[in-house]
């Protein structure tokens, strides 16, 4: 009963990510024609029940923090009320109320209001626009969902604070401070996190200013304007974790990481600091469009044999004219 509440509400759907792997086997027509096949069965169906339960357990632990986000955001609704000294059964009758519509009763208000700020505030593969998943048929985009999410739901966010903590019942504003809150946590996972994160790392290893920029220069490319943790070895050479893989809203905070490189980097004496804000907000741009427009997996890999005669677009070699015939194919086929 409970679970078909959560499905009636929209807090329980699906994950952005597991829904854009799940279509793309789709459209893949995954399995189907091997499933076909008789001699294959005894091999695939140990694999189905795998990926089934993959899937399963994926799925699980999005719902379990959509559902926990529901009862902490509902309850927090509630207590924000009483707090304010507002009658809730009165308040949830009353189309003055901060969602504008009349509910039968305070519970019927409150699973609402929760559920409401779990649709819009939260990742979920049934609000993603349509546009956007026709993108994985294309030859270009990987995984688009996800990032498109994420922005959605950032602005989301920013909105739902601004309006808690604007919103006034007769007289009182009962969400002011959930809505600072709310403002100041996305600013603090988005910004505050990350940064402490980082000088907490340099301060522990004793990393300079000067060897965190040479770092910077010598990552890979995807790490580039990525938010890095240096780790200092015992012999002082660096290793370094890209925190920005862990980190869901490093869509929202790459552009500005990206603005601050170009700054940083581009800065000569014949340069001045304009030109590299706008070539700095022309990269971050660029970056943030990447999932949308880069090429797709297969098609970057058929290009680098194809079009790019072995060579991969960051430069690296997979074989050259001198490499045997046999090696050859089988480094194209694993690529």
């Amino acid at each position: 009963k409970l679970l078909r509440k959560y499905q009636r509400l929209g807090v329980i759907n699906k994950s952005a990510r597991l829904g854009d792997v799940e279509e793309l086997l789709a459209d893949s027509n995954f399995g189907a024609w091997a499933g076909q096949q008789q001699a294959l069965q005894g091999i695939l169906n140990p694999l189905k029940k795998l990926k089934e339960g993959a899937t399963d357990l994926y799925q699980a632990e999005d719902d379990f923090w959509k559902v926990f986000t529901f009862m902490a955001e509902r309850q927090r609704i509630q207590k924000s009320l009483q707090s304010a000294g507002i009658d809730l059964s009165v308040f949830a009758k009353d189309s003055k109320n901060d969602l504008g519509r009349v509910f039968a009763t305070s519970d019927d208000y409150l699973d609402e209001a929760a559920a409401s700020i779990v649709r819009n505030n939260v990742p979920n593969y049934d609000y993603v626009n349509n546009m956007v998943k026709e993108i994985r048929r294309l030859p270009v985009g990987n995984f688009v969902s996800f990032p498109a999410e994420i922005m959605r739901t950032s602005v989301n966010i920013l909105k739902k604070g601004f309006a808690e903590t604007n919103y006034t019942y007769n007289g009182v504003k009962p969400f002011k401070t959930t809505g600072l809150t709310r403002v100041m946590g996305f600013g603090a996972t988005a910004v505050a996190v990350p940064f402490g994160t980082v000088e907490a790392f340099k301060a522990l290893y004793n990393v300079s200013g000067m060897e965190m920029d040479a770092l910077r220069r010598f990552v890979p490319d995807w790490s580039k304007n990525s938010t890095i943790i240096p780790i200092r070895e015992e012999d002082g050479s660096f290793k370094y974790v890209d925190f920005s893989h862990a980190n869901a809203y490093d869509t929202m905070i790459r552009p500005f990481q990206t603005v601050m490189n170009a700054i940083a980097d581009g800065r000569t004496d014949t340069d001045t600091v304009m030109e590299d804000v706008i070539q700095g907000v022309f990269q971050s741009t660029k970056e943030l469009g990447q999932p949308f427009i880069s090429e797709s997996l297969w098609t970057e890999a058929a290009t680098d044999i194809i079009f790019r005669g072995g060579q991969t677009r960051s430069g690296s070699r997979l074989y050259t004219d001198q490499t045997p015939a046999g090696e050859k194919v089988s480094k194209i086929v694993q690529h």
